[in-house]
C-alpha cells in the first residue's frame, strides 16, 4: 500500500522556500505494480488506436480504391507499431527462455535442484524497452501522417 505525507512550507538543501506539497510513500511492489498498471493501459489504448487509425484508412482511400502517398505512409507506420507489438513479447520471451535454461542447467549442475533465486540481468529488458518505445512512436507518426492527410484536404 501507500502512505500520504503532507509537508508544509519549509526550506530546501538549497536554501529556497517551498509551500506545501503531497507525497505518495510506496513500497517497491506498489511501484512496480503502477508501471505495470500504466504499460498494460499504455499498450491497450495503443492497440484501439491503431485499429482505429486503419479504420481511417480505408475511409480516406480514392474512388478508385487507391491511397494518397500520406495515407500509404500511415498505414505501414500502423503495421510497423503490430510488428513492433508482437516482437516485444516474442523477442522477450525467447531472450528469457534461453536466459532460464542455462541458470537452470548451472543451478542443477551445482545443486541438482532448480530451487534459488534468479539474479535476472536487467539487459534481459533492452529489447522489450526498445521495441515498446518503438511501437509508441511509430503509431503516433502514423497518426500524425492521418492527420495530415486530413488537414490537406481542408
Amino acid at each position: 500500500m501507500f502512505r500520504l505525507e503532507i509537508r508544509g512550507r519549509g526550506t530546501t538543501s538549497l536554501g529556497r522556500t517551498t509551500n506545501s506539497w503531497l507525497k505518495f510513500v510506496l513500497d517497491n511492489k506498489e511501484v512496480w505494480s503502477q508501471y505495470r498498471d500504466y504499460t498494460r493501459d499504455l499498450t491497450a489504448y495503443a492497440r484501439q488506436l491503431a485499429f482505429c487509425g486503419v479504420a481511417v484508412v480505408w475511409i480516406l482511400k480514392a474512388q478508385d480504391g487507391s491511397f494518397s502517398t500520406y495515407v500509404l505512409a500511415a498505414l505501414l507506420f500502423i503495421v510497423l507499431f503490430f510488428l513492433s507489438d508482437v516482437l516485444q513479447f516474442f523477442v522477450s520471451a525467447v531472450l528469457l527462455r534461453h536466459w532460464v535454461y542455462h541458470k537452470e542447467a548451472e543451478y542443477w549442475a551445482a545443486n541438482k535442484s532448480l530451487e534459488g533465486n534468479y539474479n535476472k540481468p536487467k539487459k534481459l529488458d533492452c529489447p522489450a524497452s526498445f521495441f515498446f518505445g518503438s511501437k509508441i512512436v511509430v503509431l503516433l507518426i502514423g497518426l500524425l501522417l492521418i492527420g495530415l492527410e486530413i488537414l490537406s484536404h481542408q
